[in-house]
């Protein structure tokens, strides 16, 4: 037994606990808890042939490898780091020849003469931060278990540089749900240790299976009400180092968690205005996922729904409860995670519509397409097979009309390539192979009011049908909905038609300018969003009547024009919602 075993070093200066390191005492010691309030380094070191290329992918991945220090060729110190080091000795490593790991080395005194030409990367640890989340209250159950945290492979790729190209690892620890904000703003203001979590919930969103099958690491039992919570690991270093196959390379034995300990405190930035203080925000109990994004951008989603508000209660004559308050922010939220997205337009112009309401539904749709598709989202029309011809024609002269980009793929419900028997098979429509695993769409959005007659609850008939087949990896946001089509249920329901539709392409546009809720989006993996289509595609007074005029003119009833010239409500509220949304 180590005369250590029952040392946590938490209280330690860096340089002395790197003493024993370099002593050969606790080379296998994870690092874990020990130098409380310090940061620590994962390590790679590769030939300088390779060096600036590394770097460039460490860039474009900044979640995975926060960088600290670039050492210069053949530097065996970290002078900003650390005092009295020597990165031979201080730290536990594996060597990678040709893209294979050879058994850990001891040290890297042996490789003293292959060192003159490499360079040394430091690059941030999510052990640093927890020190910061005991002083916050946030429990450790890896620390209270005496154990490392768990480490997973995931689904989601790193942006490639060259010869460096692989799919990000992540820790999991599991954090009690009324602590999972608190547990973010600590994270999140500590960016050199890689910040903020990247997903929270269901592991199998980002291809985990099951939590007690690690990949390296410890399994930590979780307490009642304990949430998984991912962040990026420096252990994705190790794929990426094998990716690049270096005649020669090192890195700290991260699956061990043992790293390399700095003299440095972690760097705690506390945000100072809402625009830098995460909001978390539960978006599905089935499967279980959050979402985040800065207060600010929140509190305007909430400023969007409530100028709704007041057109809702005059529709109704009271606030229904169909709708609940927030559910324009969980519905925009969902969305913006969702690639494939299929919206369902039930209003469709061969019917002879003859009030406005119906036409706002094909607007509706023509103003959440147009913001989804600047978005880069993958969106399908659903609609009735006898208006697919209708809608396709509305789709082209809308790129006409400079309103689209490009036209939107229209498909019909039921399809004619289905066979009669199975035409109303809504999950083959849905899924591949009618395997519910499998499905074609993130996010079905269903607009307008069923304009089939006398149908009862139990006997829905047509495009409706969908929205009766519940899986848990399609969610559903409701526009438009009345009181008779309550039995027509959705994850979210918002309604108020057109209005609703509105705020909720500006709610996209708030919630995907917001750096805080980009980042969790695209996992902390490339760039920032480009938000100049997105910015173009936002609702305007002049906008939104030309794609009405088109809906007009497709449906030939160009002699209502005039007619359904917006009201001076109509005018006040788009304003009042861009107003805003450019707050952000």
């Amino acid at each position: 037994m180590s005369k250590w075993e029952d040392e946590t070093f938490a209280d330690w200066h860096p340089r002395d606990v790197r003493r024993l390191i370099r002593a050969g005492e606790l080379r296998d010691r994870p690092t874990s808890g020990m130098c409380s309030g310090y940061a620590q380094a994962n390590v790679t070191i590769l030939p300088k042939s390779l060096a600036d290329d590394f770097e460039t992918f460490c860039s474009l991945n900044t979640g995975a490898f926060p960088m600290m220090y670039r050492s210069k060729p053949g530097e065996l110190t970290a002078p900003p780091l650390a005092e009295e080091s020597d990165i031979r000795t201080d730290g536990v490593y594996s060597v990678c020849k040709n893209g294979r790991i050879l058994p850990e080395a001891g040290t890297l005194l042996q490789y003293t003469e292959e060192m003159k030409d490499m360079v040394t990367f430091y690059t941030g640890c999510s052990f640093s931060f927890e020190g910061a989340f005991l002083e916050a209250g946030v429990p450790l159950r890896n620390v209270e278990q005496k154990l490392d945290v768990g480490i997973f492979k995931t689904s989601i790729r790193c942006q490639p540089y060259n010869s460096f190209d692989c799919e990000v690892v992540v820790s999991m620890r599991y954090i009690p749900a009324d602590k999972l904000e608190t547990a973010f703003r600590v994270t999140h203001w500590t960016p050199t240790s890689h910040g903020a979590p990247i997903h929270i919930g269901d592991p199998a969103v980002i291809g985990i299976s099951d939590l007690e099958n690690i990949d390296w690491g410890d399994v930590v039992k979780p307490s009642p009400g304990d949430v998984p919570v991912f962040w990026p690991c420096g252990v994705t270093m190790e794929p990426a180092v094998m990716s690049a196959s270096p005649s020669i390379g090192f890195f700290t034995r991260g699956t061990k968690g043992c790293l390399f300990l700095c003299d440095t405190k972690t760097t705690f930035v506390k945000g100072t205005n809402m625009a830098d203080t995460p909001s978390v925000v539960q978006i599905s109990q089935n499967p279980l996922l959050y979402s985040v994004a800065s207060e600010k951008a929140v509190g305007i989603v909430h400023e969007l729904e409530r100028l709704i508000l007041p057109v809702r209660e005059a529709q109704n004559g009271c606030l229904s409860d169909v709708h609940e308050d927030g559910t324009l922010l969980k519905s925009a939220l969902s969305l913006s995670h969702a690639s494939s997205i299929a919206v369902v337009a039930i209003t469709c112009p061969d019917k002879e519509p003859s009030s406005q309401k119906q036409y706002e539904g094909l607007q509706s749709a023509v103003a959440i397409t147009g913001m989804l598709q600047a978005l880069g989202k993958d969106v399908t029309v659903v609609t009735d097979e006898t208006c697919t011809k209708h809608v396709e024609n509305i789709a082209r002269e809308l790129v006409h009309v400079g309103y689209l980009k490009k036209a939107f793929t229209v498909l019909p419900y039921p399809q004619n390539n289905i066979p009669s028997a199975d035409r109303n098979m809504p999950l083959q429509f849905l899924t591949e192979q009618n395997d519910p695993r499998k499905p074609k769409f993130d996010h079905l959005v269903r607009i307008g009011s069923s304009v089939q007659p006398e149908k009862s609850s139990n006997d829905t008939q047509g495009i409706d049908q969908l929205f009766l087949v519940k899986l848990p990896w399609i969610k559903s946001t409701g526009i438009g909905a009345d009181r008779s089509d309550t039995e027509i249920s959705t994850d979210y329901t918002i309604e108020t038609g057109v209005y609703s539709s509105w705020a909720l392409t500006l709610a996209l546009l708030v919630l995907n300018a917001c750096p805080i809720h980009d980042r969790y989006r695209r996992r902390s993996v490339g760039a920032a969003k480009d938000m100049k289509d997105a910015t173009e595609a936002a609702i305007s007074i002049e906008r939104e009547q030309l794609a009405l005029s088109v809906v007009l003119k497709q449906t030939n009833k160009r002699e209502r024009l005039e007619e359904l010239q917006f009201s001076a409500e109509q005018k006040g509220v788009i304003t009042a919602m861009r107003n805003l949304a450019v707050l952000v």
